[in-house]
């Protein structure tokens, strides 16, 4: 058995390593159209990357410098929020969103500023480094309960350290799991087209009720077929948009 996973293994690192070597020749070659300013060609490279698995923050930054540089605004920010979903402590990616918003003139954010630190704070983490750390933490709670278990009474020291631990493991899980029931009742996503019609049901025979520019950032609430109802928390409007108009957070 042993021989035939060590089989194994070297049958499949050959792969491993080639995929590797793969994606980081793509990400060179996209890096060189940025550079020379092929805009597009490096769009479709990155998009390509991110297509076929690969998933990271540097990845989405870099398509939403180069959407940028393409004119596309839109699609600009939802690379620098995709980007920051999984960094949220990048700040090249926050002030280029930051830098992008301006243009696209987004409406002025109401919160008050115990709001906003508050929701800073709470994003400080990603989901991902929460659950990781939380996960990492919870096995070696594991590890010192079962010495406690097996010496028994076990030293104080350890005791206290035990205790300390799961106190952080509950307030990480508890973190997380806030984290990812806020992202899945909390959808947002931009406008990536010039002018998307948002209308008064999922149909195109419904009254377009209002317009939305590209770039802006709206609420998820929901879908149907082809189309993504929508909503403008500043101003209380709500419509359905189509499906295409829109790229969602990832």
């Amino acid at each position: 058995m042993r021989k035939l996973i060590i089989v194994l293994f070297l049958l499949a690192f050959p792969s491993m390593v080639c995929g590797a070597q793969e994606a980081k020749f793509e990400v060179q070659q996209a890096r060189e159209a940025y550079d020379r300013g092929d805009y597009p060609a490096a769009i479709t490279q990155y998009e390509a990357l991110l297509k076929s698995g690969a998933d990271s923050a540097a990845l989405y930054y870099n398509l939403g410098n180069a959407e940028f540089k393409a004119g596309h605004y839109g699609r600009a920010i939802a690379g620098f929020r995709r980007a920051l979903k999984r960094a949220p402590q990048d700040e090249d990616a926050r002030y280029n969103l930051e830098y992008v918003r301006t243009l696209t003139r987004q409406p002025a954010d109401k919160k008050g500023p115990l709001a906003q630190w508050l929701e800073s704070a709470f994003g400080y983490f990603s989901t991902a480094t929460l659950t990781l750390v939380a996960l990492i933490l919870f096995w070696m709670l594991m590890g010192m309960i079962g010495v406690i278990i097996i010496t028994r009474n076990g030293v104080m020291s350890l005791r206290w350290v035990a205790a300390c631990a799961s106190l952080v493991f509950m307030i990480l899980a508890g973190w997380a799991s806030a984290r990812i029931v806020f992202d899945r009742t909390h959808q947002w996503g931009v406008i990536v087209v010039e002018r998307s019609e948002a209308r008064n049901g999922p149909n195109p025979e419904f009254q377009v009720g209002f317009i939305i520019p590209e770039g802006r950032e709206v609420r998820v609430l929901g879908h149907e077929s082809n189309w993504v109802a929508v909503g403008l928390p500043s101003e209380g409007y709500k419509g359905w948009i189509k499906r295409e108009d829109l790229l969602e957070d990832e």
